[in-house]
């Protein structure tokens, strides 16, 4: 509870009041987390657009998942250029190794690319996970592992609530705030939902010099916390599945009430005709003038249920669509939900682009920086722990070298352990439009044939070359002629014309 006290020294705009919380500022945490999880999961699997755009987002963030390129920052090391090129190719392919086997997930199921598309649907659903990493001894030795558990696993024990020790399943220090551990929900003996909790230190070690300090046991659980995506958008998607009901419901009162009639024989004498009924339903009959039919428009008003004559026969035409506006109020809650939804565009959310090349391309790009964002922080907070996890260990076992390392700092290990993180395939609208402009970028030096290939289509170029090269021989030797893949700067240009022409009409 909160308490306001007059203080004299304060900004006299201020009124020259403070607040201050005296008591526990963590009360509420868990009980919200729980609520806004609940909320998102419902929402992510009952409603198709809340599904399309996590999966959207997925697809477009990671990819397949992403992949390292080393990229030690040589100038804090005193490598020479042999040493940092055999150190990038030992780590990149031990690192290929290591997380491409199922060993690799704690679950002994999938490989690291696959555990990065569930943490990143983890991240968007429930809003945090927590990322358990370690090493423990298989049948083939010592070897690392990841975790990853979901938020909504996260609890305060016995559903006791929050305090300043603990909020939201997370022990911490009271003196500084700090994350010292985390509590895990376990499933009883049913498989069933309980409070009993296990506990996960955040540290169990200071350090990691020798090899046998983590041959077994050691952990570093990594809590990362924010906001469900579709908590953003959930009065739109509510909203939205509301107005789509009553449409429905509203087509099919329509088709159910649109009728026309055929007369079999001829109206007994003195009876009125359905039409007539209509009429008078309307407002058109009684004391004005006669309306002949055709001259004004008769309607059957929904829920107006009038008896015909004999003779006259009633037959309901077939199910009509929803209203012609549906459409168009559909697009236009798409593209309010699209963008809150993690940059997405209303035409990437439906995979659909019927503008022109440049404008598929702009609409692209503009996500593309959204993405972008993303995806820097899902590498900061999940890839790259575990990049440094899988050559630190790779360092210790000796099966890379990395002169230094035990010896040096925290920043001389962090100099060495840095990646970039490249593989997701971006949208090619025009293919051949999209490698022209990689290659135009490579000749004007702002990118190098390793990131195109990576990026264009999630492949190592040195892999491409060796295999050319084995390709080149092969041909040769059995007489074959190989076409060369040059092209003359006439080619380009004509090329380049035709586009222009393409893209005009």
């Amino acid at each position: 509870m909160s308490s306001i006290y007059r203080n004299p020294n304060r900004n006299k705009l201020t009124g020259g009041y403070s607040r201050y919380y005296p008591g526990n500022p963590n009360p509420g945490i868990d009980y919200y987390k729980r609520e806004s999880e609940n909320i998102s999961q419902g929402m992510y699997y009952e409603t198709a657009i809340g599904k399309a755009c996590i999966d959207s987002l997925t697809r477009y963030v990671i990819g397949r998942g992403l992949t390292p390129m080393a990229s030690p920052e040589r100038s804090l090391l005193s490598w020479t250029d042999e040493e940092t090129t055999r150190f990038i190719e030992q780590a990149e392919s031990f690192y290929r190794i290591i997380t491409g086997s199922a060993d690799f997930d704690w679950y002994g199921k999938n490989p690291f690319r696959q555990l990065q598309q569930i943490a990143m649907k983890t991240i968007c659903i429930a809003g945090d996970i927590l990322l358990h990493t370690g090493y423990r001894r298989t049948s083939r030795g010592v070897r690392p592992f990841v975790q990853v558990i979901s938020g909504k696993m996260v609890r305060n024990p016995g559903g006791s609530m929050d305090t300043r020790h603990i909020a939201g399943g997370v022990k911490l220090d009271p003196a500084t705030g700090r994350e010292e551990g985390y509590y895990v929900m376990q499933p009883d003996e049913n498989l069933q939902d309980s409070f009993r909790m296990d506990y996960f230190p955040r540290y169990t070690s200071k350090g990691r010099k020798q090899f046998d300090l983590v041959s077994l046991g050691l952990s570093d659980p990594l809590q990362l916390r924010g906001i469900p995506v579709l908590e953003a958008v959930k009065d739109d998607l509510l909203g939205f599945s509301k107005y789509k009901d009553l449409h429905l419901a509203k087509a099919a009162v329509q088709a159910l009430f649109s009728v026309f009639i055929q007369k079999d024989q001829p109206t007994e004498d003195g009876a009125i005709s359905f039409i007539d009924k209509v009429k008078e339903a309307n407002g058109l009959g009684g004391d004005e003038e006669k309306v002949e039919a055709g001259d004004e428009p008769v309607e059957l008003g929904y829920g107006n249920i009038i008896e015909g004559n004999p003779g006259e026969k009633l037959d309901v035409i077939e199910s009509q669509s929803q209203a012609s506006d549906f459409e168009a109020y559909a697009k236009t809650i798409l593209g309010i939900i699209a963008p809150a939804a993690g940059g997405l565009s209303y035409e990437m959310l439906l995979n659909s682009y019927n503008a022109s090349f440049s404008a598929s391309r702009a609409t692209i790009n503009s996500c593309e920086q959204n993405f972008r964002i993303l995806r820097d922080d899902f590498t900061r907070k999940v890839l790259d722990p575990v990049y440094r996890l899988v050559i630190e260990y790779g360092i210790l076992s000796g099966h890379i070298e990395a002169p230094g390392y035990l010896e040096g700092d925290r920043l001389f290990r962090d100099a060495v352990t840095a990646a970039t993180w490249v593989g997701v395939t971006p949208i090619q609208v025009d293919p051949t439009k999209e490698v022209k402009a990689y290659s135009d970028a490579i000749s004007a030096g702002f990118c190098t044939r390793e990131i195109a290939a990576r990026n264009l289509y999630g492949i190592d170029v040195a892999e491409v070359f060796e295999r050319l090269r084995k390709e080149k021989e092969e041909m040769e030797a059995a007489g074959i002629a190989s076409g060369s893949a040059e092209r003359t700067a006439e080619e380009e240009e004509t090329e380049g014309k035709a586009a222009e022409e393409e893209e005009e009409e």
